[in-house]
């Protein structure tokens, strides 16, 4: 067990302390945190939260070293596995349905559970419900004795709703507090399985009015990302209530044991191989707890239009914000970076479009799906426009903000209050494979400071630019009366004037027309 979960440990949290120890807590700690939590398989949207909550934490608690920070940390990720509730195993009997596809370790985990619950002092039965797979139920069956219970099974082809109705039947007349049955593997895309599913649920209610029913579905950690788009389909199909994450001690990308529970709003039962399942996962203080998983808000961020998108950019904040974005309006990101794209196209347009379409061009080619690019500039008015489209490399090399920064006040030193208005410009680029695409523009009025009015969240010219507007939320406008430069606004509030939220707006709105006519 110890070497078993050495992978996790150095592949995940060892990365992190690695990070963490003996830095210094500044931005760019930050930045390198959240990236190696987008490594580990935490997800954008999620390693942005928890590098969020840090800040706040370090803040509230006045952290100064590296390894407050570590601690900080591993508390706020324990405190996002806590359960909410637990699953309802009240019933007469407690009905577990066990679901996922070939290979994920349904059975081991149906073993698990029944070897656990046993030790609680439940009396456990067996359904074996995959009477497709050959030699499933016989599997089974060494399982059931070795945890020393009982079970029910078919011969090979029997209709599994009426073995787990026999199972249910059963527990009832004998007193058992609990039925845990396993299924057959079944790919999210085979409706009569899926439909299959359906019918074994409506046998439990007919055999058992009083029964309790949980649906848990059995993802492999190896997978990683991919295995919450696999169960984003199994949650729309089959209703399942909650999820099993297996093999967990088999990959370094440990931390997608967040991103479940975070992006689907479930939380989890960790798996673990060998005998024990008693001693907690480092990730979840509750070990082999199966909580109750109810996906929010009737899923509506699982609609079919929702794509997986490579943002094409070596930007941390850029980044950063159009992960938020995006991921706010459902589509995965997954960074250029992430790909193992290291391709630096040659911005050579005169345009902040004309860029945008260079970007999304080269990265699309190179990672095969659909790609956003942006191209974005600060344009002065006193400075005739200027840094405009060479913002990025103002002060004559590519990528030094605070270079950037000095040139800009230098230019700007002589120019009174009135005449310092300028306006962040954005143009976001969106292509298919296909060579199909889409550009928005989008805008944010304001002017430049006379010196740095630096914030927790800024990058670029941020800490210089004080916008007209400021956000209330994440959608309402008003004036910016306090004077706060970009810097200093909350990202929520940032998100709701800010140039490239315009201009991705601009873009959520002409997106499904445009993808209606690309097919």
């Amino acid at each position: 067990m110890k070497d078993g979960l050495e992978k996790t440990r150095t592949g995940f949290w060892g990365n992190i302390l690695n990070t963490l120890t003996g830095s210094k807590i500044d931005d760019d700690l930050y930045d390198e945190l959240e990236e190696q939590l987008i490594l580990a398989d935490v997800g954008g949207d999620v390693a942005m939260k928890l590098v969020d909550a840090l800040r706040d934490r370090v803040q509230e608690k006045g952290l100064k070293t590296g390894e407050q920070a570590a601690d900080a940390l591993r508390d706020i990720i324990a405190d996002e596995m806590r359960p909410e509730t637990e699953m309802a195993l009240d019933g007469h009997p407690a009905v577990i349905l066990v679901i996922g596809v070939n290979g994920v370790g349904k059975t081991t985990s149906i073993a698990k559970l029944a070897d656990y619950y046993t030790r609680q002092g439940k009396k456990v039965m067996l359904a074996a419900g995959d009477t497709f797979r050959a030699a499933a139920s016989e599997q089974l069956e060494i399982w059931a004795g070795r945890a020393g219970v009982p079970i029910v099974k078919a011969g090979e082809g029997a209709d599994p709703a009426a073995v787990i109705f026999d199972t249910v039947k059963s527990a009832t007349a004998r007193g058992y507090d609990m039925v845990i049955a396993d299924t057959a593997g079944r790919l999210h895309n085979k409706s009569n399985l899926m439909s299959e599913l359906s019918k074994i649920s409506r046998s439990v209610r007919k055999a058992a009015p009083e029964a309790s029913l949980e649906t848990l579905l059995v993802l492999d950690a190896i997978t990683g990302q991919n295995a919450i788009s696999q169960a984003k389909e199994f949650c729309k199909a089959a209703d399942a209530t909650g999820i099993i994450l297996t093999k967990l001690d088999g990959t370094a990308k440990g931390g997608c044991v967040v991103a479940v529970k975070q992006r689907l709003g479930f939380a989890g039962a960790v798996h673990r191989r060998g005998r024990g399942h008693r001693r907690p996962h480092p990730l979840h203080p509750g070990g082999l707890l199966v909580e109750r998983a109810h996906p929010p808000h009737g899923m509506e961020a699982l609609r079919s239009d929702l794509m997986k998108i490579c943002a094409a950019t070596g930007n941390a904040g850029k980044l950063r914000e159009l992960r938020r974005i995006l991921e706010a309006q459902g589509h995965e990101v997954v960074s250029q970076k992430e790909l193992g794209i290291t391709i630096e196209p040659d911005e050579t347009g005169t345009t902040f479009e004309a860029n945008a379409l260079i970007k999304a061009e080269t990265i699309c080619k190179a990672s095969g799906l659909p790609t956003i690019a942006d191209d974005s500039g600060l344009c002065v008015d006193a400075l005739d426009g200027a840094p405009g489209v060479y913002s990025a490399r103002y002060c004559g090399h590519h990528g030094d903000d605070e270079a950037n920064n000095d040139k800009l006040l230098e230019k700007m030193k002589d120019v009174p209050a009135g005449q310092r208005g300028a306006k962040f410009v954005a143009a976001v680029c969106f292509i298919l494979p296909t060579g199909q695409h889409l550009t928005c523009r989008g805008e944010c009025p304001g002017r430049v400071a006379f010196d740095r009015l630096a914030g927790d969240y800024g990058f670029g010219y941020d800490p210089l630019f004080i916008p007209d507007e400021c956000g209330v939320g994440k959608a309402d406008k008003r004036p910016n009366s306090e004077g706060r430069s970009y810097a200093q606004l909350t990202p929520d509030e940032k998100d709701a004037i800010s140039h490239r939220g315009n201009a991705l707006a601009e873009m959520e709105k002409k997106l499904p027309e445009f993808l209606k006519k690309a097919e």
